[in-house]
């Protein structure tokens, strides 16, 4: 089981006992509202600035730090200044694909690389995606959209 604060710490709690296993430092401001996903011995925690950290379930070493390009449009219109804004990336995972929300964005992301396999930019904020069995659910812009 895993959980975060604050300050940039995931921690790592025994599911059964509760006991606390590991704490790892991502430098980067978690929010309670930022989901972490667990796939294959990886930990996936998205945290302040589009950025996606990439953990070692049994050790919470770092492996992979994802920094999102700054989206310089927001839909059609210019984007607002997010440089102090406190904007958080959130982590859902289906058939080894990592699909990241920020803002009005949607990245797919490689699991295994972080490599981007595709971007989407959406008129106004989306909602974290919901993954269930092979597609992945989005809600922007009126619609909810589904990926497989």
């Amino acid at each position: 089981m895993f959980a975060s604060d604050n300050w940039g710490n995931v921690y790592c709690f025994d599911a059964q006992s509760g006991e606390s296993g590991w704490t790892a430092s991502v430098d980067s401001f978690v929010a309670a509202g930022s989901t972490i996903a667990v796939y294959e011995g990886k930990v996936y925690v998205g945290c302040r600035g589009s950025v996606v950290n990439k953990l070692d379930e049994n050790t919470g070493k770092l492996e992979l730090k994802f920094q999102a390009p700054v989206s310089t449009t927001y839909g059609s219109k210019s984007a607002p200044d997010f440089t102090n804004y406190a904007a958080f990336a959130s982590v859902t995972l289906s058939n080894n694909l990592l699909y990241v929300t920020e803002h009005s964005d949607l990245y797919c992301l490689s699991a295994h690389t972080g490599k981007i396999q595709f971007r989407r930019n959406f008129e106004h904020y989306i909602l974290p995606a919901i993954a269930e069995d092979s597609r992945v659910f989005v809600a922007a812009d009126l619609w909810v959209f589904a990926y497989e």
